[in-house]
């Protein structure tokens, strides 16, 4: 299906007032080569009582505009420091710095596009702000939207965000910030601190970059299951009868989605085929706690990746309470581990990560406050995230769109010839 999106020319969209120029350092987290990469998602909105505001895009502007003001590093740009080569944020507030903003109109409803999920009936690069920009151009940049409108007044917000500067939880911070001035709030509900020059660690991470990575060829395009909440509370049920424990529903996803993988791709030969699982954890509460407010409104880098690694026979025929357990110390375990890699004698290299095909990563993106940004028109349908990573299979955890409930599971979780394997495995723990 070819979908015409016609899109305008990209325009910067500065700060509304005069902010501070000059180089701003940023922590060790954020120069590591995990953080070496944009983010690419869309957050789709329905029409609500007719259509949104005649223009959403000029209401977007305006909160952009005005959010750049507290969060003027947003309007800077990445480059190597002439004194020691390091990257930094180059704050410019009468240069060239600013946000890169497009809009976009479709030529279909949201209901023709299939609301926009995988897979996608329009190609993402006209529904993302990047494809505008040469490469040179677009790595220097921190944060660009694009809003393109439906026939139907739906629209849909497209964003791109320079892991460097933010993590998750961060770039969300931010877009609720512009969707908070938007609605015409005075403030943002959540006022931005930097500090970064306060996290420092002995230890750093490798430079090396992940766009290096060789591509794991035949790996699924991104598609979307849903475990519905009955399933999810079900197992919690169990875990606390077998395990004397309560358990999160990340950590049940987790394990359905490591069990389900190990099962559809089988041993491939070997039962003692080692099977890994790395999970991005949110650190924010271990290493910001010595900051002002206990490090609220940060919006930098404070992610550290685990992994919890078990042979075929394990993860494909424990009890599925024992595949909970296991993710569940992995868990406890983070703050050990991540003290005794910031004061350099960690054993374990988290920039050093499993690049194979019995490798699945999830990240969560359900805390991330995407699902809440209202721009005066209601939340989002759907969160989607989009990207053409093909290196490893890729999880993240959404929350399904309404009505349905529970969880989804987005992304490329297998090669094609295994695809029809995991959806059955998956559906059968939803009907058990």
């Amino acid at each position: 299906m070819n979908i015409p999106v016609r899109k305008l020319a990209p325009t910067l969209i500065g700060a509304s007032s005069a902010t501070l120029d000059g180089e701003l350092q940023l922590s060790f987290l954020d120069r590591s080569s995990t953080s070496s990469h944009f983010t690419d998602l869309i957050l789709v909105y329905e029409a609500v009582a007719g259509e949104p505001p005649e223009d959403p895009a000029e209401l977007i502007r305006t909160g952009m505009t005005r959010a750049l003001v507290p969060y003027y590093p947003v309007a800077g740009r990445i480059f190597p420091s002439a004194a020691d080569g390091e990257l930094v944020v180059t704050c410019s507030s009468g240069g060239a710095g600013g946000v890169w903003f497009v809009e976009a109109a479709a030529g279909c409803s949201l209901k023709d596009a299939n609301y926009l999920e995988p897979p996608l009936l329009i190609s993402k690069e006209q529904l993302l702000p990047e494809s505008s920009f040469r490469e040179e151009e677009r790595v220097t940049n921190t944060f660009m939207m694009q809003i393109t409108r439906f026939r139907c007044g739906g629209v849909s917000v497209g964003i791109s965000f320079n892991h460097i500067l933010f993590d998750g939880v961060g770039a969300g911070q931010f877009t609720r910030a512009v969707a908070d001035m938007a609605r015409g709030l005075p403030v943002p509900a959540v006022e931005p601190i930097w500090h970064r020059e306060s996290l420092d660690g002995k230890q750093n991470y490798p430079r090396k970059l992940v766009s290096s990575l060789k591509p794991l060829p035949g790996l699924e395009d991104d598609v979307a299951i849903d475990i519905p909440q009955s399933t999810v509370n079900q197992i919690k049920q169990q875990c606390m009868t077998e395990n004397g424990r309560e358990c999160t529903t990340f950590q049940v996803a987790a394990a359905v989605l490591w069990r389900c993988r190990a099962r559809a791709i089988g041993g491939i030969g070997e039962s003692r085929l080692q099977h890994h699982l790395v999970f991005v954890a949110d650190i924010r509460r271990l290493i910001l706690k010595e900051l002002p407010a206990g490090g609220e409104g940060y919006y930098g880098n404070c992610i550290y990746h685990m992994r919890v690694s078990a042979p075929q026979d394990i993860v494909a025929e424990a009890p599925i309470t024992e595949i909970v357990e296991l993710i569940g110390e992995a868990k406890a375990g983070v703050e050990a581990k991540v003290w005794r890699f910031i004061n350099g004698d960690g054993e374990e290299d988290p920039g050093k990560l499993p690049v194979e095909y019995g490798a699945v990563y999830v990240t969560d993106w359900r805390g991330l406050g995407f699902s809440e940004v209202d721009f005066g028109w209601g939340k989002p349908r759907s969160v989607v995230p989009l990207r053409d990573f093909s290196c490893f299979s890729l999880c993240n955890l959404l929350k399904p769109p309404p009505p349905r409930d529970g969880v989804r599971l987005f992304g490329n979780l297998v090669l094609k010839e295994h695809a029809d394997a995991f959806l059955h495995e998956v559906k059968a723990f939803s009907t058990s």
